[in-house]
């Protein structure tokens, strides 16, 4: 069995010695927030997956479907919440100047946890 324990002392020390961290995240870390992942391959909406329904191509043949996805993922994205690993981050970004945070997800749980400083590369599924 791993020593989880003297790996995370080991990671905490050289966090702690680090002059800047860049931590990259993504919607997989909602999952522990009970918010299935943006793209999980086994997502699909009337048949399709996400990726393939918001294509600038299938968005175009049919805008309502597109739009009917992202109003029903805003429907259940608005129905969690940030978990303790998004507060541990906005806690530890708080509280070290050197960290920075940039994610992928486009849930919005990373600002629900007051990340300070989040650049997001993704998008969001708030704006249009």
């Amino acid at each position: 069995m791993p020593n989880y324990k003297a790996a995370i002392q080991t990671a905490a020390r050289l966090l702690g010695e680090a002059r800047l961290v860049y931590v990259f995240t993504a919607d997989g870390l909602s999952a522990e927030s009970g918010l299935p992942p943006f793209f999980a391959d086994t997502a699909t909406y009337q048949g399709l997956r996400p990726r393939d329904l918001l294509q600038e191509a299938r968005r175009k043949e049919d805008p309502e479907r597109a739009w009917n996805w992202v109003m029903a993922r805003r429907r259940l994205v608005s129905r969690h919440i940030p978990n303790e690993a998004h507060h541990a981050l906005a806690n530890w970004t708080a509280e070290h100047c050197n960290t920075f945070v940039m994610t992928g997800s486009a849930d919005g749980l990373h600002q629900d946890a007051q990340q300070p400083g989040l650049r997001q590369v993704a998008g969001s599924i708030w704006r249009r």
